[in-house]
């Protein structure tokens, strides 16, 4: 038998710093003692065995975008063949193309060649997650990349949604939609060099089914613009979260940088401060607008 026996003698305890706690980890197999090993301490702490964290994952949610994008293309009439144009001239989801100012010209064998629009069906997808709910609205943060602002179809957890706002300079759009579901909303916290995070996002198609994916890795770069996350990831859990031990989000992912092996993947993501204003002031707007609405018609209900 192996016997472990702690001791703790008060004469040799008044001889030791109060302030000194001594931890001791004792690895046992391989030990041949049989006999009881005595230690004087005046502290023991005994660590307890940590148990793995589990993030909040049910306000990360899968996105889906569908629009039209409209292309500039060149026909040859006389040859019924068509080419891209040597600048292709895209436009804007939905918006119909004026063509009236591109004129004919002359291809390479001397033929003249018109400009006609064609237009492509179009979808992308991503991730999500819910940073607010007011009057039966959630409202999501996400990537801009994968949101056609003038989308036809906005769907979020396969439930309607609705574009609010995209911002120019970063890569992160809000959208909102209502649903009867219940959904956690996640708060914003400051990021700290080499913490523990995990990201959560859809990493597209997986066996045929979307899935969601939780990576755990660190925070290993923090810039004014940017923070890195060290774990991997894959394309898909773009506009996802990068939680913290506390569930309170860091950024919403952005792209990822590929590294010799899979496992390694860098991830890029913007940081809460770019979207956290913008996000409260629509909030408050809203709030404005429904109690401006609810003045009006009280005053109309007085006359």
């Amino acid at each position: 038998m192996r016997f472990l026996t702690i001791i703790a003698d008060n004469k040799k305890r008044k001889r030791m710093s109060k302030k000194l706690s001594i931890f001791i980890i004792f690895l046992l197999i391989g030990c041949s003692s049989t006999k009881p090993i005595s230690i004087y301490t005046e502290n023991l702490t005994i660590l307890p065995p940590t148990s793995p964290h589990v993030p909040e994952i049910g306000g990360i949610l899968f996105v889906k975008t569908a629009g039209y994008v409209d292309q500039i293309y060149y026909v040859n009439p006389q040859k019924s063949t068509t080419q891209p144009a040597t600048k292709p001239k895209t436009i804007s989801p939905i918006n119909p193309i004026d063509i009236k100012d591109l004129a004919p010209i002359k291809d390479d064998s001397g033929d003249t060649i018109i400009p006609r629009a064609f237009r492509y069906k179009l979808t992308r997808s991503g991730s999500g997650f819910i940073a607010a709910r007011q009057n039966g609205y959630y409202y999501v943060v996400t990537a801009k990349h994968i949101v056609m602002e003038k989308a036809s179809e906005i769907t979020i957890d396969d439930q309607p949604g609705e574009h609010v706002m995209s911002f120019k300079n970063v890569d992160v759009s809000i959208l909102r939609f209502k649903s009867e579901r219940e959904y956690p909303v996640y708060d914003f916290a400051n990021t700290k060099f080499m913490e523990d995070a995990w990201i959560v996002g859809f990493p597209g198609s997986i066996d045929g089914k979307i899935r969601k994916f939780a990576v755990k890795g660190h925070i290993c770069n923090i810039s004014k613009f940017e923070i890195w996350f060290s774990g991997g990831g894959a394309h898909g859990m773009s506009g996802g979260a990068i939680l913290n031990r506390n569930n309170k989000v860091l950024g919403v992912i952005s792209r990822f940088l590929t590294s010799t092996k899979h496992s390694d993947n860098f991830i890029c993501s913007t940081p809460n401060y770019y979207y956290k204003a913008a996000l409260d002031m629509i909030l408050l707007e809203e709030k404005i607008k429904i109690l401006t609405d609810r003045i009006n018609i009280l005053k109309s209900s007085k006359k």
